[in-house]
């Protein structure tokens, strides 16, 4: 479930930055037409300029033309100047016939001239117009050209900007994939793990569950033999004691030997006998049998067959295990007989009472393992 978290998280930022990074381009993209609007402005100004400068180099062309029809006026002055000499010195032509040419031609000299005048101020007047649609031209060009130049530098200036904002998203993408590997490789590891801890689990459930299995038998035949032995136990004769997965089954000798004897009394085998039909019974378990005494130090009659309490101790307890063997075929490996003496008293050897307690075979259902 973290790893779905995690990983609709990384899409949801991945989702993120590309929108981002779609988003940059498209003004990117916005601005490059602007910049190409700009430049096709600058480029028609540019046209319209070299337009005005071909339609002034035109009217200086018309200037000339107009100042060349003044010169060729003058030169008709100067030539109907001559006729007129020519005609006076003409007999033929009379004053007045002169004079009226004279007049004539002065007014056409003054035609000419008031039209040349006329001329000269349109002309002089386009060409003022002229030079202030050029200055006009010049400065609308200038400040054109200044206004592209700074929209071109914060043009470049943005660009810039959103190249470093895309770098660094680029990078923070970068470092999130690698987030995002490193948390897959977590979420692995933790997988590893985890299956790792539910194969430890089944193995303590499995050993659990065998546990539990051992605890049960085991209650169930401390169960049985509290039951079976009710009676001895009611006389203080047996005591049976549970030790976390262990029961302990004590035997006053009293009820199993004779005194100073290692065979089994008749009221012993019966004991013995409710007993083994309980332990054959039992499963995977090791029993062993103690066998315990007093202090009080072997008779010399019979210190040629028990030179001590161990040896009695030790007799007693292989006699317990035999009787299982023989009479109730319990699997001898998995018993062992041991004798302890008077080492490990329950109570007071100082009292009859006491040594006889004492004097007991302890019969142990522990586990096989142990």
């Amino acid at each position: 479930e973290e790893k779905k978290i995690t990983k609709a998280k990384m899409d949801q930022l991945n989702s993120t930055n590309k929108a981002t990074v779609s988003n940059l381009k498209t003004q990117i993209q916005s601005k490059d037409v602007e910049l190409s609007n700009l430049r096709e402005q600058l480029d028609n100004t540019q046209s319209n300029i070299l337009s005005l400068k071909d339609q002034a180099a035109k009217d200086q062309n018309e200037r000339q033309l107009l100042l060349q029809q003044m010169l060729d006026h003058k030169e008709q002055k100067t030539m109907a100047k001559a006729e007129l000499a020519r005609l006076k010195s003409t007999s033929e032509i009379t004053i007045s016939d002169l004079k009226k040419q004279l007049v004539d031609a002065q007014s056409q000299m003054l035609s000419l001239e008031t039209q040349i005048a006329k001329n000269q101020g349109e002309m002089q007047d386009q060409l003022s117009d002229l030079e202030k649609q050029r200055a006009t031209d010049k400065t609308n060009y200038d400040l054109l050209k200044s206004t592209n130049d700074s929209q071109i530098s914060r043009f470049k200036m943005q660009i810039e900007n959103k190249n470093a904002i895309v770098s660094e998203l680029q990078e923070k993408l970068k470092s999130s994939q690698s987030r995002i590997l490193y948390i897959e490789n977590q979420i692995e590891k933790g997988q590893s793990g985890l299956e790792q801890i539910r194969s430890e689990l089944s193995n303590l459930k499995e050993k659990k569950d065998i546990a539990e299995t051992k605890i049960s038998q085991l209650k169930s035949t401390y169960e049985t033999l509290i039951s079976n032995l009710k009676m001895q136990i009611e006389n203080k004769e047996v005591t049976i004691k549970t030790l976390e997965e262990k029961i302990s089954v004590s035997f006053v000798n009293r009820i199993l030997f004779d005194f100073g004897k290692t065979t089994i009394a008749p009221e012993g085998r019966k004991i013995l006998a409710k007993v083994g039909n309980i332990l054959k019974n039992v499963q995977n378990r090791k029993i062993r049998v103690i066998g315990h005494t007093d202090n009080i130090h072997i008779s010399k009659d019979s210190q040629n067959k028990f030179p001590s309490n161990w040896e009695l101790s030790a007799a007693r307890a292989s006699a317990v295990i035999r009787y299982f063997q023989t009479n109730k075929g319990i699997d001898p490996g998995n018993m062992e007989a041991m004798g302890r003496a008077f080492y490990e008293p329950i109570a007071s050897n100082e009292t009859e009472e006491g040594r006889a307690q004492n004097r007991r075979v302890e019969i142990i259902i522990a586990p096989k393992e142990e």
